[in-house]
């Protein structure tokens, strides 16, 4: 299974002048740094919590055996259909209606949302020893004031970690504050 980011959020959730003024930075010199450091805590909160903070589209492509069975795809709950969860939240729209790769008649299939996530129910007979793909759109959209406030404070919160300590190798992560702000928003399959 693999799943790729096609077209990232255009913009980070907070701005370099939302962070100087968090750290009370008031010079120009460390705005590179700045930068590359709001991506770093996006990247490890949207990963962390299965998340994009801001409109991005991905793409799952699953080469699905008559035995593959994981959290992400099972017959458990509409007997006779697939269910597939997309992995990634908040599920906004399809980018394109799901396809088999490399064959010519379309896929049946229904949406069925589920809580923040996209769910599609899959007709098994059409899908066993085929490989699925899948465009969706994710996130709270383009502006970073839909993004729920404590989101946005972890994204400062770690960045004041990751500026303080800068150039430091240590053990552990030292984010335990910003992992209970995240902790809500993790998405946990239970089996």
């Amino acid at each position: 299974m693999q799943l790729i980011c096609i077209q990232p959020a255009q913009r980070e959730p907070i701005s370099v002048a939302e962070a100087k003024q968090f750290l009370r930075i008031d010079h120009d010199s460390e705005d590179d740094l700045l930068q590359h450091l709001i991506q770093m805590a996006r990247c490890v909160i949207e990963n962390y919590t299965q998340r994009s903070l801001l409109t991005q589209t991905w793409r799952l492509t699953a080469a699905l055996q008559p035995s593959f069975r994981s959290y992400l795809l099972s017959k458990k709950m509409h007997p006779g259909k697939w269910t597939l969860d997309l992995p990634r939240a908040p599920f906004v729209k399809l980018a394109k209606d799901p396809l088999l790769v490399g064959c010519s008649s379309t896929l049946g299939y229904q949406f069925a949302p589920h809580y923040d996530r996209g769910r599609l129910l899959l007709n098994s007979e059409e899908i066993a020893g085929q490989t699925l793909q899948v465009d969706f759109i994710v996130g709270y959209g383009d502006d970073s004031a839909n993004i729920p406030p404590a989101l946005r404070q972890a994204v400062l919160e770690m960045v004041a970690q990751f500026y303080q300590h800068r150039g430091e190798t240590r053990k552990g992560t030292g984010h335990e504050a910003v992992y209970n702000l995240l902790q809500p928003y993790v998405w946990m399959a239970l089996q």
